[in-house]
């Protein structure tokens, strides 16, 4: 329950120039939660966890350009689509 309700604090629409994505999070709030939640001992940890979230095919790069890092780039769950 308790990182549903931080997870959802995190996740809002988000505008990058023009464009506007829905329900994203950005990537160093993201490693700041993992860190968080997991009690992961350094940013390399919780981006190296957020990297195997991203490759069971839970979140990914909002127009799927990068994999998961420690950036200002847009993330969003994806609800489990790939599987």
């Amino acid at each position: 329950f308790q990182a549903a309700a931080i997870t959802h604090k995190l996740i809002s629409d988000k505008r990058f120039l023009t464009k506007k994505y829905r329900d994203v999070f950005i990537g160093y709030e993201g490693v700041d939660l993992l860190i968080s939640l997991f009690q992961l001992p350094s940013r390399e940890a919780a981006v190296a966890l957020g990297n195997r979230f991203v490759d069971a095919g839970l979140l990914e790069h909002c127009v799927q350009e990068h994999c998961f890092k420690d950036q200002h780039l847009f993330y969003q769950f994806t609800g489990g689509r790939r599987w």
